[in-house]
C-alpha cells in the first residue's frame, strides 16, 4: 500500500457533484441565484438538487422546493422531476448513450431556467490478463475511444474483500484513493506533481502523482487501438473507476480542481485571489446539467490473476 498524502477535500466531494458551487466574484454585490446540480448517470433513476446560492463563506442553503423540471431528449419529453424532500428531485428515466438532453426549470418569479448535455458511452477499457503480481500498478487495454473519461481508485475496507462473482459497485464505505498514475498517451497532466509515487516501505514508483484523478483527453491524432497502458495507484482491495463525461462534466470537473489546486498552493499567497472560474452551462442560474457513464473494474486477491 502507498503512504497517503494530503489531498484537498474538494477533490472527495467531486466523486459525486458539489452542490452551490459558483464563480468567484470580486464585486461586494450578491444575486440570489438558482444552483442546479442535475448530473445524469447509467441508473434507472436520475436525481437532481435545487437550492438558492448565498454570501461566500455562508454554507447553509435554504432548498427550492416550488419548481415545474422537465427532461426532453432529443426535442420530445421525458418526464417531470418529482419533489423528493431537502432540495433533491428525481425522475425515472435511463439515459440513452449518444442522447442529447435538455432540462428546463420554471421556478416562480424567475426567468426559465435551462441546459443541455450529452450522455456518453461507457468506456471501452478492459483488464491486461497476464501475470504482473503487484498491488500498486495494473494493466488495461483500451479497445477503442469513445471520448474523455476520467480515472480514479475506490477503496474497499480489508475486512470486505471484493467478491469477483458478484456485479462491481462502489460501497458507501468505500474510500477515494489519495494519488494515483498513469503512463496513459492521452493524460492530461494538469495536475501533475514533479514526484513519483511511493510505497510504504519508501521505493519510487514508476509514474508520477497526480491528487485522486487522472483526465485522460482526446488523443490529438488518430492512434492505433487496441492500446495498452497502466494506472498505479492503492490497488489492493480497490475498484478502478473508468468515468466518461459529456463536454459540460468535463469542464465542470476540470475547472473545479483547478480552483481547488489553487486555493491550496503554499507557494504563492495571491492564489487565494485568483480568477479561475468554475464552469456552469445553467442559464438563467449557476451549477451544472452533465452525464458520465462508469466502466468499474475491481481488483482483489482473487479475480487478480484470471
Amino acid at each position: 500500500m502507498m503512504k497517503c498524502r494530503i489531498v484537498p477535500a474538494v477533490l472527495y466531494m467531486l466523486i459525486a457533484l458539489t452542490a452551490c458551487t459558483e464563480d468567484l466574484e470580486f464585486s461586494s454585490s450578491f444575486e440570489k441565484k438558482v444552483t442546479v446540480n442535475c448530473l445524469l448517470e447509467d441508473s434507472d433513476v436520475q436525481t437532481m438538487t435545487l437550492t438558492w446560492n448565498t454570501v461566500k463563506g455562508v454554507f447553509k442553503y435554504e432548498y427550492v422546493e416550488e419548481a415545474d423540471a422537465m427532461l426532453f431528449l432529443e426535442g420530445e419529453e421525458v418526464g417531470r422531476f418529482s419533489y423528493e424532500g431537502k432540495g433533491i428531485w428525481s425522475i425515472e428515466h435511463h439515459p440513452v448513450a449518444g442522447g442529447t438532453y435538455r432540462l428546463e426549470i420554471s421556478v416562480p418569479g424567475e426567468k426559465l431556467i435551462s441546459a443541455t448535455t450529452t450522455m456518453p458511452a461507457k468506456a471501452d477499457v478492459k483488464r491486461k490478463r497476464f501475470d504482473y503480481k503487484s498491488e500498486t500498478v495494473k494493466y488495461f487495454t483500451e479497445e477503442s475511444r469513445t471520448g474523455v473519461f476520467w480515472v480514479f481508485v475506490m477503496k474497499r475496507n480489508p475486512l470486505e474483500m471484493i467478491d469477483p462473482d458478484k456485479e462491481p459497485e462502489i460501497l458507501d464505505s468505500d474510500i477515494l484513493a489519495t494519488v494515483i498514475g498513469t503512463d496513459h498517451r492521452s493524460v492530461d497532466n494538469f495536475n501533475v506533481s514533479d514526484q513519483k509515487i511511493f510505497t510504504d516501505f519508501g521505493t519510487p514508483g514508476i509514474s508520477l502523482e497526480h491528487p485522486a484523478y487522472l483526465r485522460i483527453s482526446e488523443p490529438e491524432d488518430v492512434a492505433p487501438y487496441p492500446y495498452e497502458f497502466f494506472i498505479e495507484s492503492e490497488l489492493d482491495n480497490s475498484t478502478v473507476v473508468f468515468r466518461t463525461v459529456s463536454d459540460e462534466y468535463d469542464k465542470y470537473l476540470k475547472t473545479s480542481l483547478l480552483k481547488a489546486m489553487a486555493y491550496e498552493s503554499e507557494d504563492d499567497i495571491t492564489s487565494y485571489f485568483e480568477e479561475n472560474r468554475i464552469y456552469s452551462n445553467i442559464r438563467n442560474g449557476i451549477g451544472i446539467f452533465g452525464a458520465c457513464s462508469d466502466l468499474l473494474i475491481p481488483r482483489n486477491f482473487i479475480i487478480d490473476h484470471i
